[in-house]
């Protein structure tokens, strides 16, 4: 673990970026990703922002606890995370299995999510049956044995073409993710569900979603939309990692609706 990577009293990696006294960015990263999936926005956000980014429970310097994960779990994290960090409301934003862990925050503990931004995720992603395949694969041939499937779901066929090299640099992250920390955290995505907590949700909230996201579909996006009151929807030309795929496009949206939010006091 570097010198600028703490962790919290619950084993959770994170580290910050930016002014200590500029308004905290709270960064939530996908199942098989660590805090560095964020690094294609590190360079805006942390000249406005204290950006404060989290390795998921089982990713990267985060401790990997025995037993299968909740989404209560990671969620604590998260709030543990602003806790060791001294903060008391942040802007948040997860992608994915993150998006999930930021909507449970804006569930459980309103007052600490200033803004939300549910990023390439749903109320439940997938089902049952798929997470259980997924979990006796990486059990049995690790996280490399994804790492190609993966790829084709995170990034459309003409990025891949285009960007062959952030393409090799998100697998390489995948491949390298600890098989019991990613199957652990699968048992977050098969048994979490949003759909009873997210009505409760009243954070300004900005939805993002890539158009060609087969992992978390439009529909899933529009759901939470319709969910959670008053929220909005941006839509990106992109698959699931639309962060990475379409980084000015998404880094304006983000900033933007803070922008928005702020000028409405």
């Amino acid at each position: 673990m570097t010198d600028d990577v703490r962790k919290t009293s619950r084993g959770t990696a994170w580290r910050a970026d930016g002014p200590a006294d500029a308004p905290p960015l709270l960064l939530l990263n996908s199942l098989g990703t660590t805090f560095d999936i964020w690094k294609p926005q590190l360079p805006l956000f942390a000249s406005r922002f204290r950006v404060i980014r989290v390795d998921t429970r089982g990713h990267g310097h985060s401790d990997a606890p025995a037993g299968d994960y909740s989404l209560d779990d990671v969620g604590r994290d998260a709030l543990g995370v602003l806790d060791a960090a001294g903060v008391e409301r942040a802007h948040v934003c997860g992608v994915s299995l993150g998006g999930m862990t930021a909507m449970w925050l804006a569930a459980h503990a309103p007052e600490r999510v200033r803004t939300l931004f549910p990023v390439s995720t749903a109320l439940k992603i997938g089902v049952q049956a798929t997470w259980e395949e997924r979990i006796q694969q990486v059990r049995s041939g690790g996280a490399e044995s994804i790492a190609d499937s993966a790829m084709g779901r995170w990034f459309s066929p003409s990025f891949r073409a285009a960007r062959p090299d952030i393409v090799a640099w998100c697998r390489a992250m995948l491949a390298g993710c600890p098989s019991d920390g990613y199957v652990r955290c699968c048992a977050v995505l098969r048994d979490g569900d949003l759909h009873d907590a997210a009505p409760r949700i009243t954070a300004p909230t900005l939805v993002i979603v890539g158009t060609a996201d087969p992992v978390t579909p439009p529909a899933d996006a529009a759901e939470i939309q319709r969910t959670i009151q008053g929220a909005r929807l941006v839509s990106l030309d992109a698959s699931h990692i639309c962060a990475v795929e379409r980084v000015d496009e998404f880094n304006t949206a983000v900033l933007g609706f803070i922008d928005e939010q702020g000028t409405r006091g």
